[in-house]
């Protein structure tokens, strides 16, 4: 006879606890102002590796990058600041998370602001449900 405690009971039956965990993160953005006068913003993002900042110029099209495998879960972020207000200025930002199938979005944010900033905290449901 076997009895076991509640605490030895799995979270989610049928996957075990010990389960590597991997997942990518996919981060979109793209902004932009009355005219394009915007010149350009620093976009600073959470990836495997610790932080990759970098500059971007105005775009009716989305960037998009892609990070990974994450191998723990963490809070990722998507930072971008825009160097003046300027007209119609809007900042328009993405994250979605992947367990290798197609990638689930997670949170959006659309502003008119010079600064944008976005932070999911990835949980375990995040990779078991995707």
């Amino acid at each position: 006879m076997c009895s076991c405690d509640k605490e030895d009971e799995p979270k989610h039956p049928g996957i075990s606890s010990d389960k590597q965990v991997e997942y990518y993160v996919k981060y979109e953005f793209k902004f932009g102002s009355y005219l394009n006068l915007a010149k350009q913003a620093k976009v600073t993002v959470v990836t495997e590796n610790g932080l990759n900042s970098f500059t971007l110029r105005p775009s009716s099209d989305w960037w998009e990058g892609t990070f990974g495998p994450f191998k723990k879960y963490t809070t990722v972020r998507l930072k971008a600041t825009v160097d003046m207000p300027y007209p119609n200025l809007h900042l328009d930002g993405r994250v979605s998370i992947s367990n290798g199938g197609p990638f689930i979005l997670k949170d959006q944010k659309q502003l008119r602001s010079t600064v944008l900033d976005m932070q999911y905290s990835v949980k375990e449901s995040d990779i078991i449900d995707n």
